[in-house]
């Protein structure tokens, strides 16, 4: 019985996406330890992510014609992440003056 072919790629790419991911969200824990306004940068943040997101399907939703990277995510549109950055704009700005950071 021989090794199954690409095996050793496969695990590298696994155990990258665990890395990443882990380490990733292990800053979520430093900037929340920010005084005097940690916990304040961390809801923004989440708040920020959510709306953007939203806002990019959305806006590809609505007006999307032209894919960006088909072979990647086949429904994602130029159009839905153009107003998902410039969404992404406006809200930090909003939002900065919301929690006075």
């Amino acid at each position: 019985r021989g090794k199954p072919d690409g095996s050793i790629g496969r695990i590298g790419v696994t155990l990258f996406g665990i890395f990443i991911i882990c380490w990733t969200l292990s800053h979520l824990l430093l900037i929340r330890d920010i005084r005097p306004k940690g916990e304040s940068y961390t809801f923004y943040l989440f708040i920020l992510i959510w709306l953007v997101d939203t806002a990019a399907y959305g806006f590809g939703f609505k007006f999307g014609r032209h894919r960006l990277a088909e072979k990647v995510s086949p429904k994602k549109s130029i159009e839905g992440a153009a107003g998902g950055i410039v969404t992404g704009i406006v809200v930090s700005i909003v939002l900065r003056q919301v929690f006075s950071l």
